[in-house]
This record gives structure tokens, C-alpha cells and sequence, in this order.
């Protein structure tokens, strides 16, 4: 066998170990959407990690080898793990959520050996009633004696027992060839296998969705759109690898609604002219929508992969309120946009911003990469550290050195202000490596790129729209300032931006300017070394690497 067809088929077997494992621990009994999240999750997540080559206990060697753990979830990153929950929450919907199917069996009950404890026979428990009943008679209990002790010497075998009838309940259940197949498809994406054609995948996915659809729609038109959406999403997930969050995408939602829109309004015209039946509708309408929407997933997945990250970034960030105020109300005017920043106020001036994975560098070549931008940045920026306006930056030595000098320089001020001895005063200064980590991190965080950029996309969340657009202001007077103190160092970085109409950017009046100011704070603490007291970064708090986004509108006449 060739290696080429080896590699092909290990995802194939890594499937079919995942069904039949799930075949066998699956309770009929419970409903399709409960087996799923209660077993198969946790199938797929440790198959998940076999096929990406982590080291994994033998499923013989541990009892509870295919069970769902959040602390292996975490050895996932976050696309895999966003990949994982969407392809759980479209198997979870390609079977209809329906009653149980009642099921009667007749059930034998145990036959009892010892003649002794059966039961009194009927026939004797008739005796009185007909006795009572034919006065003057007295054959009657010759002959129900006779026929009661022919049925005692009667062997046992000959003795049917007696029996019950018996409710089974069960719901509907995946078919096996159905999730050996969206397994297989979902392994190869999650690492990396090339697929060959991008039409093939287009069409089996397709497929999957329509007949997930046909196999789950109503007949109730009500439950196309809901039940449509849903398969979408699953799908965008699992393709994209992003959060449920990052779905809420302008540009994704609008797509996702013009197919609902477009397959109801098609099916209504073909149902109303009898032209052909549901499933003919899904398999000839709903299959080129669903292909053409994961044709432009495929085409342009870096692209919405930022934008929904984007989106759920923001999503974190920002109040839930807020933004749902900000989206749906309708500014009849710059005075009714005021007041409403008015009654935001501190929301908009309190907006904190974590650390992203973008801000913690690990390597040497990724801090170069980063530092080279910063230093673009602040070639066109003013630095102030202190009001001390530093001259423009053309290198990163050069950075260094201006950095220790006014820090120096402001720590030893504020020494001598204190009321110590004069010898700790003299010999005060910053920790050589405390100033050279602190350097790096001041480049990284004075980047216009990552502090700036934040704000924008605040901003243009809450203010832009489809109508509105946002842009940098020109005529930005502050820049990047540093206070520098004993017990921190605060790190600065205003913006300005104008909001424009969409089709006038830059043609007209702005409709609003707003202000932004990004402030980070890098906590100091005093320790004595080798009878100095130097500055070091103080580890342990808890809004540490924590930005702060304060955002106000720009004052404005209002006639």
C-alpha cells in the first residue's frame, strides 16, 4: 500500500473508530441531542487530539478515556476548539428533536418450579359463584374437581406463563454512515489535510446540510428559518473556526438571511404552483444556495476569520447594553447622539480591555516584528515622557537609551524628594534587566498599530453603521505620553476620529469627532539590591497587562 493512500486513510479510520465507540455507548432511551453532547463530544475531542499527535492513554488502559474533560479541551487551540463546536452543533441538528417512539412488547414473566406457590387456579375461584348458583345440583364440584387436578398433574412445560405487556420508549438516532462521514470530512479539516478539489468538499458539505434540513424541517413554515439559520451558523463554524460570538457578523448575517429569504421565497412559489415537493425543493434550490455560501467561506476564509474574531472581541469587551443601544437606536440628530454619550458616560469612559494573544511576545523574532512597527509608529507620533517631549525616534538603541535616561533621571528626582537617607538617595535608579524588559514592552505598547487600532474598532462599532463611516482625524494635536512615578508607569495613547456619511468621507462637515485616550499601567515596587533600592515590575496584579479605553464626543455647537 502506498503512503500517499495510508495517510487518506487514517482519517477514514479515525471516523470509524469515532462511530462505532459512539454506537456503543449511545442510550437510545435519551434523546439524539443529549447522546451527543453527553458522549460524542468527548469522543471527538480525544480522537481530535490522537490525529494531531498528542499523547494519549489507550482507551483499554483508562476507563474514562472518551469522556468529555475541560482541562484536555484546553490542549486545543482556539480554532480548534471553535472548529469542535461546530461540528457538534450541526450533528446535533441533523436529527429532529422528536417525541419518543412508544414501542408494546409482550414479556414473559419466570416460571415458578414449586407446584405449592402457583397461584389458586380461576377455575377454583369459580366454584362458589356456580355453586351459589345452581341450587339442588351436585355434580358441579365432581367436575370442577376433576378439571382442577388434571391441570395440577399437567406437566410444567406444558403450562404456558403468564405474561405482561411492556413500554419501550426511543428517540431517533444518527445514522452510522451519516456521522462516519462528517467525521471523516471534520478530522481531515482540523489537520490540515489537503482535500484536493475545494468542489468535491463544497458538494459533500452541501449535501450534508440538505439533508440534515430534509430530515429535520417541519412541515410548519415557521420552522424553515430557524431550523436553516442554525445549520448555517454550524457550518460557518466549523469552516471558519470561529465562535458563536464572531457569527454576528454584518456581513455573514446578511449572507445567512439572503439564503433563508431566497430558498422560502423560491419553495412558497413551487409549493403554491405544485411544482415540486419539498425535498425535490432543498435538493434543486437550497443545494446551489448552501454551495455558492461556502465557495466565498473557502475563497475568502483570512479575510472573515479576522472579521469575526474581530466581532468577538468586541462582543467580550464591550457592555451588552451598550452596544445594543448603540445598534438599534436612530440619531435624529448630533444633540439626540449627545445625549445619549451623555447617559453612557462613564460606560464609554470605563471600557476595559484585556490582553490579547497578539500582546504577549514569546520569541525573539516576534518581538522584532512587532518593534519594527512601533517604530514606524513613532516616527510619525509626538512622545512625551513626564511633559518631556522626546526627540523623534529613528532606532530602537536610540529609544533605549532616551527611555533610561528620563526614567532614570525622574526616579532619582522623586528618590530625593522622599525623606530617606541620602545615601539611598544617591544610589537609586531602575534595575538594568527590570528597564531593559520594561523597554520592551513600552515599544510594544506604544504601537499606534495595537493601541489605536483598538480604539477604531470600538469606535466604529458603536458609531459607524451602514450609513456612517469612521475614519482617523488628521488633525490629532496629542500623541503618545508616559507619566513615570515610584509606584508606576503609565503608558498613554490618544486618537481622534470623525464620522462621515459614507458616501462623503472627507467631503463634507463630519458629522460628530470623537476623542479616545488607551491607558495602560506597568505597576513598580522598591527592592534592595546589593544595598541599592532599584524599581521592578510588580507581578501579581490584578489588572495587569489590563488597557482602558475611555472614549468622549468632541465639543460641539449645538444652535
Amino acid at each position: 500500500m502506498s503512503p500517499t493512500k495510508t495517510k487518506k486513510t487514517a482519517w477514514r479510520r479515525l471516523a470509524l473508530e469515532g462511530t462505532r465507540v459512539y454506537l456503543s455507548k449511545l442510550d437510545p432511551s435519551l434523546s439524539h441531542s443529549h447522546n451527543v453532547d453527553n458522549v460524542l463530544r468527548g469522543i471527538v475531542l480525544q480522537l481530535t487530539l490522537k490525529a494531531q499527535g498528542h499523547q494519549q492513554q489507550d482507551a483499554g488502559e483508562h476507563q474514562a478515556y472518551y469522556e468529555w474533560n475541560e482541562g484536555t479541551l484546553n490542549k486545543l487551540d482556539h480554532a480548534g476548539r471553535a472548529r469542535l463546536q461546530g461540528l457538534i452543533k450541526s450533528i446535533e441538528l441533523a436529527v429532529p428533536s422528536n417525541d419518543p417512539i412508544i414501542t408494546t412488547r409482550r414479556r414473559r414473566e419466570k416460571k415458578k418450579d414449586p407446584i405449592e406457590k402457583l397461584p389458586p387456579s380461576p377455575i377454583h375461584s369459580m366454584e362458589d359463584p356456580i355453586s351459589t348458583s345452581s341450587t339442588g345440583s351436585t355434580s358441579s364440584g365432581p367436575i370442577l374437581s376433576s378439571i382442577q387436578d388434571a391441570v395440577r398433574r399437567s406437566p410444567l412445560s406444558l403450562r404456558s406463563p403468564p405474561t405482561s405487556i411492556v413500554q419501550f420508549k426511543s428517540y431517533p438516532q444518527i445514522r452510522a454512515s451519516v456521522l462516519a462521514l462528517r467525521l471523516e470530512l471534520y478530522f481531515k479539516a482540523c489537520c490540515g489535510v489537503d482535500t484536493g478539489n475545494n468542489n468535491d468538499l463544497v458538494r459533500v458539505q452541501a449535501t450534508c446540510l440538505v439533508r440534515s434540513f430534509c430530515a429535520t424541517v417541519d412541515s410548519c413554515v415557521a420552522s424553515v428559518s430557524p431550523l436553516l439559520m442554525g445549520l448555517l451558523q454550524a457550518l460557518t463554524m466549523e469552516v471558519l473556526c470561529v465562535e458563536e460570538f464572531g457569527l454576528k457578523n454584518g456581513k455573514l448575517q446578511t449572507m445567512m438571511k439572503r439564503i433563508v429569504s431566497e430558498y422560502e421565497r423560491q419553495v412558497s412559489f413551487a409549493s403554491l404552483a405544485f411544482l415540486s415537493s419539498p425535498q425535490d425543493s432543498a435538493e434543486h434550490v437550497l443545494q446551489p444556495l448552501v454551495a455558492s455560501y461556502l465557495s466565498f467561506l473557502l475563497q475568502n476564509n483570512l479575510e472573515l476569520q479576522d472579521t469575526c474574531r474581530t466581532e468577538t472581541w468586541l462582543a467580550q469587551v464591550l457592555p451588552t447594553r451598550l452596544r445594543r443601544v448603540f445598534h438599534t437606536v436612530e440619531f435624529q440628530s448630533v444633540k439626540h447622539l449627545l445625549e445619549v454619550c451623555r447617559s453612557f458616560q462613564y460606560e464609554l469612559s470605563h471600557i476595559d480591555i484585556p490582553p490579547a494573544a497578539g500582546d504577549i511576545v514569546n520569541s525573539k523574532e516576534e518581538y522584532d516584528k512587532k518593534a519594527t512597527q512601533a517604530l514606524m509608529d513613532l516616527q510619525r507620533e509626538s512622545l512625551s515622557i513626564n511633559g518631556q517631549v522626546l526627540p523623534p525616534i529613528t532606532s530602537r538603541d536610540q529609544l533605549v537609551k532616551l527611555l533610561t535616561s528620563t526614567l532614570n533621571q525622574t526616579v532619582t528626582q522623586q528618590f530625593v524628594l522622599r525623606d530617606d537617607d541620602e545615601e539611598n538617595c544617591m544610589s537609586s535608579s531602575l534595575d538594568t534587566r527590570t528597564l531593559d524588559a520594561m523597554t520592551r514592552r513600552l515599544l510594544v505598547a506604544t504601537s499606534r498599530t495595537g493601541s489605536a487600532g483598538d480604539a477604531y474598532f470600538v469606535v466604529r462599532d458603536l458609531f459607524g453603521g451602514e450609513d456612517a463611516e469612521v475614519v482617523p482625524s488628521v488633525n490629532l494635536k496629542k500623541g503618545i505620553e508616559l507619566k513615570a512615578c515610584l509606584s508606576s508607569i503609565t503608558i498613554t495613547c490618544y486618537s481622534s476620529f470623525q464620522v462621515y456619511p459614507k458616501d462623503l468621507v472627507r467631503q463634507v462637515e463630519p458629522l460628530i469627532e470623537l476623542h479616545a485616550a488607551t491607558t495602560e499601567r506597568i505597576y513598580l515596587q522598591e527592592v534592595r539590591q546589593d544595598g541599592e533600592l532599584v524599581l521592578q515590575e510588580k507581578l501579581g496584579n490584578p489588572r495587569q497587562g489590563l488597557k482602558t479605553l475611555s472614549i468622549r464626543p468632541a465639543v460641539h455647537e449645538i444652535p
